[in-house]
């Protein structure tokens, strides 16, 4: 009984399935296999032994060679040793480069003229598949990692440093020198952004949902306020907004009413003091002579924060 290999495919192919093949009774072999194709006896080392176990190295040709196929050896199927290689045999891991089909990738860097170097084109040296190690580099040659920087396309305006032996380093950004005129914009924007924040803190408790019937609370609690100054019936039904909510509370719609209107004038102060101080420092902006020598300083001491300490305040 034979199993069939194909050394090209690496895998195991089936007569009849994967090609044809005629088997002489006489002389017990198979006549007209595909080129790549072996037939192996049912209890040969190899299927004892697969490539999803173990896999092997000819270090003199370069090539993956296979037990049983190309060398003799033998394996210990409980422990998962192999004894006995032949010495230009090795065993590689499954997960190594050369079988991912990466084979002798390496680059190159000439520490003197700050230039890739290819090996076998400008330099000779040896390779060491297994350990994936070079040896007998030439003066001035070191490898480079492939992810290293010099092998990637710079930025506009970026430069990559160099050290005293010339060995490529880290990508230097140049320092980017703002403007006044910049540094003001850019103060602007960060205490916009300190505004909205602290109202954002002050309104921390309504979500946006229940915001958008502010207006319309506040519009109906006016209304009601001035009709009950003004001694004039009031019919709860023309205001359904405070009818209900104060009717889900269990309180009376002047008492809603009355929340409300101490609610918006509360905003309304936080509101106009957080407005005032914003403005309050745009005004120290503009009042900084763009010619001073401390100019960007002065405009860096403008402290926004201040519009968040109104909020710690209450």
């Amino acid at each position: 009984m034979f199993r069939f290999f194909n050394f090209v495919s690496l895998r195991e192919v089936f007569i009849g399935i994967d090609f044809k093949a005629d088997f002489d009774e006489e002389s017990s072999e198979y006549i007209g296999l595909p080129e790549g194709v072996l037939a192996l006896s049912v209890d040969h080392i190899y299927w004892a032994c697969p490539i999803t176990v173990k896999r092997f190295f000819h270090v003199e040709q370069e090539l993956e060679a296979f037990i049983g196929v190309n060398f003799v050896a033998d394996y210990d199927s409980e422990s998962g040793l192999v004894s006995g290689l032949p010495g230009n045999i090795v065993e590689l891991p499954l997960d190594h480069k050369f079988f991912r089909g990466e084979g002798c990738i390496k680059r190159f860097f000439d520490t003197v003229n700050k230039l890739e170097l290819v090996r076998g084109v400008h330099f000779e040296c040896d390779y060491d598949i297994p350990s994936d190690s070079v040896s007998g580099l030439p003066e001035g040659v070191i490898e480079l990692p492939l992810d290293h920087d010099f092998f990637k396309p710079l930025e506009a305006g970026n430069i990559l440093e160099f050290d005293g032996d010339g060995v490529p380093g880290v990508v230097i950004a140049p320092e980017v020198v703002l403007t006044f005129a910049e540094v003001c914009a850019a103060k602007k924007i960060s205490i916009n952004a300190m505004y909205v924040d602290a109202i954002e803190l002050f309104l921390a408790d309504y979500p946006p949902a229940e915001r958008d019937t502010f207006p319309e609370q506040a519009l109906e609690s006016i209304e009601y306020k001035r009709r009950e100054d003004a001694s004039e019936a009031i019919d709860d039904d023309n205001f359904p907004m405070l009818k209900h909510i104060a009717a889900r509370k269990g309180i009376s719609v002047s008492l809603h009413k009355n929340t409300v209107l101490s609610k918006r004038n509360a905003f309304n102060v936080i509101c106009g003091q957080l407005t005032g101080e914003k403005y309050a420092l745009f005004t120290q902006l503009e009042a900084i002579d763009p010619e001073a020598e401390d100019a960007l300083d002065q405009v860096e001491a403008v402290d926004e924060f201040s519009i968040m300490l109104i909020i710690g305040s209450l």
